[in-house]
Parts: structure tokens; sequence; C-alpha cells
């Protein structure tokens, strides 16, 4: 490579380093916005977050008002809890009974046709052969019913359970639909909420600050290294000049001395003819000895 391909080289090396210089310096300006901007968005989190617990707390005190709701509600809860796992236990019970005696008809129907046989004898005059007849009717079905009993008990107090639960589960649901107004009504739950909402938007917005900030630093290193790069490739191009330089220089002083040597012969040999010597003579075989 000559020293004019030398010296367009070392101009556009010149112009990137210029760019990346640029673009480092926009990045740095940039970063220094982001960065304030962070320290603003945390403060303004922070400040949030204290209001949000400012609020919690004077939530809790005005939660007070509603001891009794409250209460009420914690009570319904483990009262319907408790009243479930004893239904459950009822419904296993009559699951295993029905399969132990293998029960083929419906206890309630067998006790409906007792009370209606018993009904008949007492209310209606029939023959002494015929109410025979019914008594023994009766006591099968007594007979029956009895080795059924226990199960239309268990149907009987499951029923009766599942009554409770679904009175007390009415009650719970006016009792929180009772508290979640008193709460509505607070002026302080709708600054919470719109508190609340602010911080995930604030929360949002740093995270898109933060990101933001990481690839301009990224950025930034890629840059300074590309920078570097061109540094070396520009003390190179320049190393490489100088060398050209230094040699051109050489090249020069060598065909200067050569030009003072043929002067200098040219001179002498007038000496020696004895011709008459010049102004510039005098100065070369001056200048050589």
């Amino acid at each position: 490579m000559d020293k004019e391909d030398l010296f367009k080289k070392l101009e556009t090396i010149r112009k990137d380093i210029d760019i990346f210089r640029s673009n480092l310096n926009n990045n740095r300006e940039e970063k220094e916005k982001l960065y304030q901007k962070r320290i603003s968005l945390s403060d303004r989190i922070k400040d949030k977050i204290k209001k949000i617990k400012d609020l919690k707390s004077k939530k809790d005190k005005d939660n007070i008002g509603l001891q009794e709701e409250f209460k009420e509600k914690e009570n319904l809860n483990k009262e319907i809890s408790d009243l479930i796992i004893k239904i459950k236990k009822i419904n296993e019970k009559i699951k295993k009974f029905r399969e132990t005696k293998k029960i083929d008809k419906n206890p309630r129907l067998i006790k409906v046709a007792l009370e209606k046989l018993e009904l008949k004898i007492e209310t209606e005059a029939i023959s002494y052969e015929e109410e025979k007849k019914l008594m023994k009717r009766v006591n099968q079905l007594k007979k029956e019913y009895k080795s059924v009993k226990e199960i239309v008990d268990l149907d009987d107090e499951y029923n009766k359970i599942s009554k409770y639960i679904d009175n007390k589960r009415v009650r719970l649901n006016n009792i929180k639909e009772k508290i979640n107004e008193k709460m509505k009504t607070r002026s302080d739950y709708d600054d919470f909420m719109k508190i609340s909402k602010e911080i995930f938007e604030l929360k949002k917005d740093m995270k898109i600050t933060n990101d933001g900030y990481i690839k301009l630093k990224a950025d930034s290193l890629k840059t300074n290294l590309l920078l570097k790069e061109k540094f070396r490739e520009f003390d190179n191009i320049k190393n490489q000049i100088g060398i050209e330089n230094k040699k051109i220089s050489e090249e020069k002083e060598i065909q200067k001395r050569d030009l003072i040597h043929q002067k200098v012969n040219i001179v002498e040999e007038k000496i020696k003819k004895g011709q008459k010597l010049s102004t510039d003579d005098l100065i070369t075989f001056q200048a050589n000895k």
C-alpha cells in the first residue's frame, strides 16, 4: 500500500473514530437520562408503597369496627367446614350400609306402606280375618323396616345437616356482602385501588427503563471495543506512514549527497584545469570540506 492509499485509509479510520465517539457521547447522555429516570421512578414507587402501607394500617384500624362481622364470618367458616366433614362421614356410612345389607327396596316406601296399613286397621271396619291378615303384613313390614331403619335415620341426619349447611352459607354470604359494602363505602378503598394501579404502572415503566439502560450499556461496551480496534488500526497506519516518510527522507538525503558529490567532482576538475570558479562552485567546495 503506497503513501496515498495509507492517507486515504487513515482518513476513513478517522471518520469511523468520530462516528464511534459521537455514538458513545449520545449513549452517555441517554444513559444519564435513563439513570435519572430510574432514580425518579424508584423514589415515586417508594412513596406510593409508603402510602399503601399507611392506608393498610388505617384499614386495619378501621376493621375494628367490623370485628363482630369478621368474627361471625370466621365462626361460620369453621362451622360449615365441620359440618361438611360430618356429612361426608354420614355419606360414607350410608354407602357402606347399602353395600353390606344389599338393600333393594326404598326404606321410606316400606315406612309409608306400614303407616297406611296401621291407619287402615285403626280407622276402618274390617273383619277379624282381614285384620289378622293385615296385622301379619304389618309385622312383616315392621321387621323389614327395622332392618333398614338405620339408613333412614342416616338419611334424615344427612338431610338435616345439609339444610344447616345451606342456611349457614346463606348467612355467610350475607356477612361477606355486608363487609364488602362497608369496605367499598370507605374513601380509602378507592385510594388503595388507585395507588395500587399507579404502582403497577410505575413498575412497568421501571422495567422498560432498566431494559433500555442495560441495552445502552451493552451498546457502549461494544462501541468501545470497536473504537479501541480503530485506534489500533489508526496507530498502525500512522506507523506505516512514518516508515514511508523516513524511507522517502533517506532517499532524498542520498540523492542530495550524490548531487553534492557530483558538483564537487566538477569543481575539483575545474581546479585541476585552472578554470575560474563560480560563486556556486565556491559554496559547493566549501560545503564539502
